[in-house]
């Protein structure tokens, strides 16, 4: 029997979820693994970086969704409005919805190519014409491949950000005090890092992240993965896939640069940073409250 990596990936995130805090990750997605099953060899064999492991990850990981529960406690005043599990962008990109505290977030990265409004994010077209833009929202996928926006989402630009529709309707770019919000509720900068990364690593076969991943437990099923980032100004404008996530806040810090948060695969700590608009960090969403 065949063991697909991209199932054992989701297996390590739905065990690795929390008690006290509510959140989503399929309990029944299809597929072929029970538990107990011993890794084949030939699996262990596989090249991790290969393209036929990227479409098992990419058709278990970002599709098989329609069976994960319901993550509202409706008996809590703040979010009892709230009934699905799931949150679905204006492209038909489907995400799951983690609770930490009273608030809702994001599951996985942001991966729509328009705003909520239904127009267009420019896409960005090779390195000269990133260099030469305006100051305009765009988005970019780590290497121009196209696998890669499918599991790690797509990357944008502060101008995107900036534009205030780059979320779903109802939800937003977290602030920076939003995002220390979730530190304080999850212990502190020091060893959140470790709480929001998703679990294996590239060398064993079961994850995404370069060794040795430091600390990662993903307890909250926020899934953070190492999707890289894009400098346009650098010779080598990629950077960090496997090694770092990056992650854009809507806080902007002085003329031209603006706060980000950004994990490492040897750390525990969630940094923070400023940047310049034009470079290319993923985005997670959090909803807005009321």
């Amino acid at each position: 029997m065949k063991i697909s990596r991209s199932v054992i990936v989701i297996i390590s995130m739905i065990m690795s979820h929390s008690v006290a805090i509510k959140s989503v990750y399929p309990q029944n997605s299809k597929s072929d693994l029970e538990f107990g099953s011993k890794v084949p060899d030939w699996f262990l064999n596989e090249d991790p970086s290969s393209n036929i492991i990227k479409e098992r990850f990419i058709k278990h990981y970002r599709t098989e969704k329609k069976d994960w529960p319901n993550i509202v406690n409706k008996s809590d005043n703040k979010l009892n409005d709230i009934v699905d599990s799931t949150l679905t962008d204006i492209d038909g990109n489907t995400y799951p919805v983690v609770q930490i505290g009273n608030q809702l977030w994001m599951g996985t990265n942001l991966t729509t190519s328009r705003y909520n409004s239904g127009e267009h994010i420019t896409p960005g077209s090779g390195m000269f014409s990133l260099k030469k833009s305006k100051e305009e929202g765009m988005y970019v996928w780590y290497e121009n491949e196209e696998s890669n926006w499918q599991i790690y989402g797509r990357l944008y630009n502060y101008y995107a950000v900036q534009e205030g529709s780059l979320c779903p309707e109802g939800w937003h770019v977290p602030s920076e005090e939003e995002w220390q919000k979730m530190i304080d509720y999850l212990g502190g900068e020091g060893t959140v890092g470790g709480k929001l990364k998703a679990t294996g690593m590239i060398v064993n076969g079961d994850g995404l992240w370069q060794e040795p991943n430091t600390g990662a437990t993903n307890e909250i099923s926020f899934n953070a993965l190492p999707g890289g980032s894009m400098n346009p100004k650098d010779i080598n404008p990629f950077g960090d896939l496997g090694r770092a996530g990056y992650w854009w806040t809507s806080t902007t810090i002085a003329r031209r640069t603006a706060a980000y948060k950004s994990i490492l695969y040897n750390s525990n700590t969630l940094f923070r940073a400023r940047a310049s608009e034009s470079n290319f960090y993923s985005v997670r969403c959090i909803r807005i409250e009321k």
